[in-house]
């Protein structure tokens, strides 16, 4: 698996958050994290203890991204 850029990754998971839950709560979900003082992956471990990892969330994110391509496309 290639990782991709950084910047393209802060994009792409920018845009499926707005997808879901629009502009202003995404802004407000960016907010919380960044004044969160444990790191990400303490906060998915307590949030989502459900055995998904995060490279398995980001996967679901992948798809999740592609799908809304191709429906877009159609």
């Amino acid at each position: 698996m290639t990782m991709i850029p950084d910047n393209q990754l802060r994009a792409e998971c920018f845009n499926v958050l707005v997808d879901h839950f629009g502009y202003l709560d995404t802004e407000r979900f960016v907010v919380m994290m960044s004044r969160s003082p444990e790191d990400y992956t303490t906060w998915h471990q307590r949030h989502f203890d459900n055995g998904e990892s995060v490279r398995e969330l980001g996967e679901k994110i992948k798809k999740f991204i592609a799908a809304k391509r191709q429906s877009a496309m159609a």
